[in-house]
């Protein structure tokens, strides 16, 4: 069975080790610049811990990494990057943020899992990722999502934004 539940402080190992499977893989498909070496960084994932919006992918039929097969940050709050470019998104002020989605190696669909649960919670998603993650862009586009512009975010990093909404 495969479930979504909220991180916590005793995930952090877990959650270290899919991100650095994370960036070997971008690294290996032309994207080594998106998250670099150490992206994101310990404090970064205890802070969404701490906030609430830090959620692993478990999937009972996965031993490795307690289960643990994938790792987002997820928060219907807004997002203040975001917010800096009304004229680019769709609908309404209600949406759902999606962030440093990251699944473990060869573990094939927790990713679109993981977006359609979040999905079905607020039915208006925003994402975006660096013009390099191909892998991302195509994943996005088979879920149906609507690429909308460019964003800047963490002080000025060009992105692409992305948005699904109902």
């Amino acid at each position: 069975m495969i479930k979504i539940r909220k991180s916590t402080r005793s995930d952090l190992g877990v959650i270290s080790h899919i991100y650095s499977q994370a960036r070997a893989f971008m690294a290996e498909h032309g994207n080594p610049d998106q998250w670099g070496k150490t992206y994101p960084e310990d404090a970064i994932i205890l802070s969404d811990i701490e906030s609430g919006h830090s959620y692993l992918c478990i999937d009972d039929d996965h031993p490795e990494n307690h289960g643990a097969v994938a790792v987002f940050f997820f928060s219907e709050e807004g997002d203040s990057d975001y917010e800096k470019y009304p004229e680019i998104w769709k609908g309404g002020a209600g949406y759902g943020t999606i962030h440093r989605l990251a699944s473990v190696t060869g573990k094939r669909g927790i990713a679109t899992f993981c977006v359609n649960e979040c999905f079905k919670r607020c039915g208006n998603l925003k994402i975006d990722t660096h013009k390099d993650n191909l892998p991302m862009r195509r994943f996005l586009e088979k879920n149906g999502f609507e690429l909308r512009g460019k964003v800047y975010v963490d002080g000025g990093k060009e992105r692409l934004a992305y948005q699904k909404v109902l």
